[in-house]
């Protein structure tokens, strides 16, 4: 599927299994701890899939500028008329999207808040939030001043996947927008700090802090939580082996909706989870704690040998399996989310739920 705004946006298209053979496309890379880009795959993922909506498409700077020139148009129009389009253009219920909906941190207010896919600040307040560089700074992650523009609404958005960062944000007052792109996963978010870095100088306000001394601050951060996640995870492994020999653990095991599955295999001494069967998504997992597995918190590893993106939390690296009254694997648990209640998956003994699974 290839979609464009209009005749002169041609590099903004969202492709299927394999991108276009093109000269001019930035490859995709990881860092290693010492700083050496490693080229690793794009990110599978294609118009035929759920998650296409959030990062399948690939463009350019140049075309981007103009894309979100055309959203802010309409939604400046939209925005005085009250109505839910605008002649000429494809950008329907902006108001919407553009209103606040979910408050974050402990802002009382709409000043600082989740949009539909974007972020509200109203300055001064935080620019960062939604860049990994925020995880790694904490309350060092500096507010943009704002002192010149007190109340000006900035809408922006960090995205992050295998191989590649980009950073955006939009000021609808003066219809300009933001755009920073890198084709690598690095120890920092370089694109967080040069797109706040741009807003300052366009707003004429103060640089918002020492970049270059964040940054490093960042990668430091970034690297000790591994070696912290790291240490936990070895210090609660035991010697006590599974209660039952690898084979019994094989099989497919299905979220409560039936629509999301991990297929189990015994595989070196251990297990192979693969997620949805798909060739890209696996992990190798070792014995842990008796019927708990667990793999290596290995930040190299995870991201230039698996192309995998940074999710720095015990709870993804462990699974445990758990048995029924008759001493059969019946179920796995796997808390892969911080944010939730572990997620319980039941093992299907027929293949009818992989095929709706895979629907």
């Amino acid at each position: 599927m290839y979609f464009s705004v209009s005749q002169e946006l041609t590099h903004i298209f969202v492709v299927g299994d394999l991108d276009p053979i093109d000269a001019n496309i930035a490859l995709a890379h990881a860092v290693y701890n010492d700083g050496t880009a490693h080229k690793i795959p794009f990110p599978a993922c294609s118009d035929r899939e759920g998650i296409a909506g959030g990062f399948a498409a690939k463009s350019t700077i140049k075309d981007l500028l103009g894309f979100y020139k055309s959203i802010l148009s309409s939604y400046n129009d939209q925005k005085v008329s009250g109505s839910t389009s605008t002649s000429g253009s494809p950008f329907k219920h902006l108001q919407t999207i553009f209103s606040p909906h979910v408050k974050l941190g402990k802002s009382q207010s709409d000043d600082q808040a989740y949009c539909l896919g974007l972020y509200k600040t109203k300055l001064p307040g935080n620019l960062g939030i939604a860049s990994f560089n925020h995880a790694c700074l904490g309350p060092k992650n500096s507010h943009f001043t704002g002192g010149l523009k007190p109340g000006l609404e900035v809408f922006h958005h960090t995205g992050n996947v295998p191989g590649a960062l980009a950073s955006m944000f939009l000021i609808p007052d003066s219809e300009s927008a933001i755009v920073a792109l890198s084709n690598s996963f690095g120890l920092s978010d370089p694109t967080d700090f040069i797109g706040r870095l741009l807003l300052s100088v366009i707003l004429g306000e103060t640089i918002p802090g020492n970049f270059v001394a964040l940054s490093k601050l960042v990668q430091k951060n970034h690297l000790d939580s591994y070696s912290k996640l790291s240490t936990q995870l070895e210090k609660y492994k035991t010697t006590k082996p599974p209660s039952q020999p690898l084979s019994a653990y094989e099989g497919d095991y299905f979220n409560s909706l039936g629509n999301f599955f991990l297929r189990v295999k015994a595989k070196n001494g251990g297990l192979l989870m693969i997620v949805q069967n798909l060739k890209f998504t696996r992990y190798s997992l070792l014995p842990y704690d008796g019927d708990t597995f667990y793999w290596p918190a290995n930040r190299e590893q995870e991201l230039c040998i698996e192309h995998r993106a940074p999710w720095v939390w015990h709870g993804l690296h462990k699974v445990k399996f758990i048995a029924n009254y008759n001493g059969e694997v019946d179920s796995l648990t796997w808390d892969f989310d911080p944010g939730a209640k572990p997620q319980v998956f039941k093992r299907s003994l027929d293949g009818q739920m992989e095929k709706r699974a895979n629907l």
